[in-house]
């Protein structure tokens, strides 16, 4: 993603004279507006079982590397 970021930057200050235009601005904003707009299905159930979902992570990294430890083969097996 960042990537692309980065790409479109650059290619928007090297085209600067087609890109800083009022109609293409336009454009690029309602681009983002349909973006944000399209993405809400995903965003709001997210943000209600984030708000509203009591979850408890009770396992650290220690015990998943201390069972795989007592569970894993030596080197020299």
């Amino acid at each position: 993603m960042e990537m692309v970021v980065f790409v479109l930057v650059l290619l928007c200050i090297v085209v600067w004279k087609k890109t800083f235009r009022r109609e293409t601005l336009r454009v690029y904003g309602l681009a983002v507006l349909e973006t944000i707009v399209l993405n809400l299905y995903f965003i709001i159930p997210f943000l209600d079982y984030y708000l509203n979902v009591d979850v408890n992570i009770n396992n650290t990294v220690d015990n998943v590397v201390q069972h795989n430890q007592f569970h894993g083969a030596y080197i020299c097996q």
